[in-house]
């Protein structure tokens, strides 16, 4: 037998005899103990609390919603947190011991301060159903007798005393020092009563309105901001004065909050409806008194409101926060719509100035998002409608929603007077999902620097300073694009340069992927590919510096004509699906010259477009007519804001451009100031080498 397995075997069961012996002589572990609670069972979501002392003394809370308002000594509302832990201190209240009631001796109700009783604490739960405490004298511990009352109870309950010294403190310290406790959405006006004057502000939609002393849009975050500061209104103490006295009632500022009635969607329906006429009763309205100063000191004021009846006192920061002035609830902005948005824009103006600045311009925004413009709804002063830059209408649309009036003038005013009856310039705005379009009359800028506005729904003149209405009010030649046109590489097939002075003209073909150039009386030569290529990508697409109107048409001595040749490519070719191939000739001639058709497709031809740009210098051709901003005289055209000036002494540029087409009857002439790289391309091929062309004079 092997000696080592039999110990083995020996020691595991000396370990499991062990550990069955460990267990087997463990205690039975001790039933457990029901919780000793004096108000067994536990009331149910206390709802009232009322403490009454032997002296007099009534303390009641009652609990309104989420939050606990006192009933007793006087209704105002409490501190949540300190009542919130007083119920539930009392609805699980424990005993350390009970002894039996004894009619006499040492456990007897009157020995233990019970008969009668030193105070009386009163809980009643939602169901109804009310507790009764009655509590006595403190034992030697600094414990206290209690006892239920209103039952046969054969014990008295000795429970700590940490919630009773609680009870006992002074009716202040449960007060909630907020003077206020109401939702801004359910707020229906405004009433501020001071010194100055009355102001009524009532909500209107989403907004609100001034409607005392006068009609007038308000400033939607100034009340806010100024409801917010009611919500936050505390005490910073309360005082000892009477309500009724009339020492500190001496005050500047009166404040009145009146609510909107509850909406019947909201309430809760019965199992049984009643039918009535009556509608839902509306919330007292709150009202808010602030008196005088406390003392010499002019920190502290009385102030005394309706949802919190003690007379109080408040800080001077809190009383200057309220008291606003009528300029402060005011809106200084025009509109408060997203004029982003808008995608129909007219001005008008009493006399047109020149084609650049026309009585009415009208732009209109497409399903794709681009902007087109015209004198009238459907052309610009006789031709086709005008392509407009959608970042500089976007800019202008910016400015008119930053756009504020400094001054007002809410007094009965000639408007004839001030230019605004009829208005001497107009601004309209149509912005999807709004009624009334945004509507804007100017009427003649003042000496003092200020412009009238008039908005047709309220009465009052806004004031606004000269140097915005430019903003308002841009010329043609500031929103119109600035691609004149665009002709990408692939469609060009032939350029034409012809020039009166350089190296002359020169023709460029496109022919099998290649570029040739031609001059005149010469050999045709390969053209320089970069200059080619250069001279491509200032075609696609020709954007402007500047643009320019001029009224009569510009005929120069000397001039450089870009032709561009472009090939049409037409819209493909569908043709309807074919028949699946079954394998079986097709019967009959006609049948086979249908196939035949089929397979021979018809050649595509391409048309040509032949697209003109005439090109002149000012400082090689002193003859040029030359281009002034000027918007008083009919000949010449606005610019850009911030441009330079073109006037008679060589300052501004000295290249312009115009495109030659054939012009509508009574349209103006546009001119534009091309862009420095297609001046350097079209010179790369008719200035000589060596003399460079903007440097040489004109032949006379």
């Amino acid at each position: 037998m092997n000696v080592k397995l039999t110990l083995a075997m020996l020691v595991v069961l000396l370990v499991l005899a062990g550990v069955v012996l460990y267990v087997a002589h463990q205690p039975e572990p001790a039933p457990h103990r029901a919780a000793r609670l004096v108000f067994t069972p536990r009331p149910a979501a206390i709802r009232t609390l009322v403490f009454h002392t032997a002296h007099g003394r009534t303390l009641g809370f009652e609990r309104h919603g989420r939050h606990w308002r006192m009933i007793r000594p006087v209704r105002a509302w409490a501190r949540d947190y300190t009542v919130n832990d007083l119920v539930q201190t009392l609805g699980k209240l424990p005993w350390y011991y009970r002894v039996r009631v004894e009619k006499t001796g040492r456990h007897s109700p009157a020995a233990a301060g019970l008969a009668p009783p030193r105070a009386v604490l009163t809980l009643r739960d939602k169901t109804g159903k009310t507790y009764t405490l009655d509590i006595g004298r403190h034992n030697s511990d600094g414990r206290l007798y209690v006892r239920r009352a209103g039952l046969k109870s054969r014990y008295l309950y000795v429970v700590g005393a940490s919630w009773l010294r609680r009870l006992e403190r002074p009716s202040m310290k449960f007060r909630n020092r907020n003077l206020t406790r109401f939702h801004t959405a359910r707020v229906a006006s405004i009433r501020i009563q001071s010194r100055a004057g009355a102001i009524t502000i009532v909500r209107h939609g989403h907004g609100w309105i001034i409607t005392k002393p006068f009609l007038a849009p308000a400033n939607k975050s100034k009340v806010a901001n100024w409801l917010s500061n009611v919500q936050l209104l505390t005490a910073h103490r309360f005082s000892s004065e009477s309500q009724k006295s009339a020492d500190w009632k001496q005050g500047p500022l009166t404040l009145e909050v009146r609510f909107q009635a509850p909406s019947e969607k909201n309430q809760k329906k019965p199992a049984q409806i009643k039918p009535t006429t009556t509608r839902p009763a509306t919330e007292p309205p709150l009202v808010i008194h602030f008196g005088r100063y406390t003392d010499l000191t002019d920190k502290f004021r009385y102030a005394l409101s309706s949802q919190n009846p003690t007379v109080c006192v408040v800080r001077t920061a809190t009383f200057q926060s309220l008291d606003q002035p009528l300029a402060a609830w005011r809106e200084h902005a025009l509109t408060r719509a997203k004029v982003g948005n808008a995608t129909r824009w007219v001005l008008r103006r009493r006399v047109g100035i020149s084609p650049a600045t026309p009585a009415s311009l009208y732009l209109r925004k497409n399903k794709k998002g681009a902007w087109r413009m015209g004198t009238s709804p459907r052309n610009f002063a006789g031709g086709p409608l005008l392509p407009a830059d959608a970042h500089a209408v976007q800019a202008v649309l910016k400015q008119v929603g930053k756009i504020r009036a400094g001054k007002f003038i809410d007094a009965p005013v000639d408007l004839k007077k001030l230019g605004l009856n009829p208005p001497r310039r107009s601004l309209r705005l149509n912005i999807p999902n709004k009624v009334r379009p945004v509507a804007i009359s100017l009427g003649t800028p003042q000496k003092n620097g200020w412009t009238p506005a008039k908005l047709p729904q309220w009465p009052s003149v806004y004031l606004l300073p000269n140097k915005v209405i430019p903003r308002l009010l841009p010329p043609v030649t500031a929103l119109r694009s600035r691609k004149v046109i665009a002709l990408p590489g692939p469609n060009v097939s032939g350029i034409t340069i012809i020039s009166p002075v350089g190296t002359g003209s020169v023709r460029l073909i496109h022919i099998s992927g290649r570029w040739l150039l031609t001059r005149r009386g010469r050999k045709e030569t390969a053209a320089p590919a970069a200059a080619v290529q250069n001279l491509l990508d200032a075609l696609n697409p020709v954007q402007d510096k500047q643009w320019y109107l001029e009224a009569r048409p510009i005929h120069p001595l000397h001039a450089v004509v870009l032709r561009v040749t472009t090939q049409r490519v037409p819209a493909p070719i569908h043709y309807p699906p074919m028949a699946k191939y079954t394998g079986k000739k097709p019967a009959g001639a006609a049948a086979a010259r249908k196939v035949g058709a089929k397979k021979n497709l018809p050649a595509r031809v391409a048309g040509q477009q032949v697209i003109s740009i005439e090109l002149w210098n000012r400082k090689m051709w002193p003859g040029c007519p030359r281009l002034r901003s000027s918007d008083r005289k009919p000949a010449v055209a606005g610019k850009l804001p911030g441009r330079p000036t073109i006037s008679k002494k060589p300052a501004g540029p000295s290249w312009y451009a115009m495109r030659l087409e054939p012009p509508a009857a009574g349209a103006p002439q546009w001119v534009f100031q091309p862009s420095s790289a297609l001046v350097k391309a079209i010179e790369r091929f008719i200035a000589p080498p060596s003399k460079p062309m903007a440097n040489k004079p004109a032949a006379k």
